[in-house]
């Protein structure tokens, strides 16, 4: 099984298409850091489920969503997407949790 972490605030523009582009996964998580412009609402309607949290940093927030998966995989991902409408992956190998 896999999970795709995805980091967000204010990117309702991207949101849609990023959580789309990620349906491969067995399971997607956006955390939204307190977004004013309807990211979370957005992401869960494309399927993700959404975590709304603070913002104690990128690190933390990634380590965050790692414990949250119920993969033993992980794959992060941003909300910026390439020329294709994909998500673009920050590793080149998905992260073992366990």
């Amino acid at each position: 099984m896999l999970s795709v972490i995805i980091v967000a605030k204010n990117e309702a523009h991207n949101i849609v298409e990023c959580v789309r582009s990620c349906a491969f996964a067995d399971e997607i998580l956006v955390l939204d850091s307190a977004s004013t412009d309807g990211t979370p609402d957005l992401a869960r309607k494309a399927g993700a489920q959404v975590h709304e949290t603070d913002w104690p940093g990128y690190g933390p927030q990634q380590q965050r969503g790692i414990a949250w998966a119920s993969s033993d995989w992980v794959d992060r991902k941003s909300t910026r997407l390439n020329s294709s409408h994909r998500c673009i992956s920050y590793a080149v190998f998905c992260l073992k949790k366990k």
